[in-house]
């Protein structure tokens, strides 16, 4: 079913039915049956949808996933991240992806230990924590040598990161640095450090093209928030930024 921007998913009739007892103005809307990833291949490159939700008021709920969430989907793969192991170029990087999935700062563990990986025993940095406090999440990473710069993201374009994430980030945090009463804070070159870092990491994930495709969406926020600044997700405005941001940290 269609509704907006977004698309909703039913594994089987009893979920269908919980559904539409809360909703039963959907009542005269006909569902259609489909193969998982003969949907992910009909919609990978559409742009007329920013989130999936699959099995609404069935326990325990999946969160919505995004358009990039396809390209899995479309391999037969688990879209969710916290279902493999992940590699990120720095720790920085790595926070980063985590502020992206809505994990609190305060609070966050890590510890290193052992997981199969297509049945060989690998070491992994496992973190843990609660999404916006209402449970816990964890997630799974190649361990990183830390990095001689704490806020360098590394080279070449995320794996991990979600172009329309980065965008709010970026548009963001240049409103607050160009407020006069901000420069005399404590945390104003850290911030003006981290800020042209994602401009940095915008340009590459734009780099060569228009606009983002969708299937690089790898969050519903970044996707709405593309849809809604779509005069912000275009190479000439974060080029802009990104000479903002250069010109904000190099006169601190």
């Amino acid at each position: 079913m269609e509704s907006d921007t977004s698309l909703t998913l039913f594994t089987h009739d009893d979920p269908l039915d919980e559904f539409l007892d809360q909703e039963p103005w959907l009542n005269s809307r006909k569902p259609k049956r489909i193969k998982l990833a003969c949907l992910a291949e009909l919609l990978v490159d559409r742009v007329y949808f920013d989130a999936l939700y699959i099995n609404p008021y069935r326990e325990p709920q999946i969160d919505p996933w995004p358009p990039g969430s396809l390209v899995d989907l479309r391999g037969g793969q688990d879209p969710r991240p916290e279902s493999r192991i992940l590699r990120a170029r720095t720790v920085a990087e790595l926070h980063t992806f985590l502020d992206q999935e809505r994990m609190i700062r305060e609070g966050r563990a890590h510890q290193l230990e052992y997981a199969n990986c297509n049945g060989e025993e690998i070491l992994v940095a496992h973190y843990s924590g609660t999404v916006l406090g209402r449970r816990a999440k964890s997630y799974r990473f190649e361990p990183l040598i830390p990095n001689s710069d704490p806020i360098a993201f590394g080279e070449g374009p995320s794996e991990l990161l979600c172009p329309g994430f980065i965008l709010e980030q970026v548009s963001h945090r240049l409103t607050m640095l160009s407020e006069p009463n901000l420069q005399n804070q404590t945390n104003y070159r850290s911030l003006a450090q981290e800020t042209l870092w994602l401009a940095k990491e915008l340009s590459m994930l734009i780099e060569g093209r228009t606009e983002f495709a969708r299937r690089s969406l790898r969050t519903v926020q970044g996707a709405v928030f593309v849809r809604d600044e779509y005069k912000l997700a275009n190479p000439t405005w974060i080029a802009n930024a990104l000479q903002k941001a250069q010109q904000l940290s190099a006169a601190i």
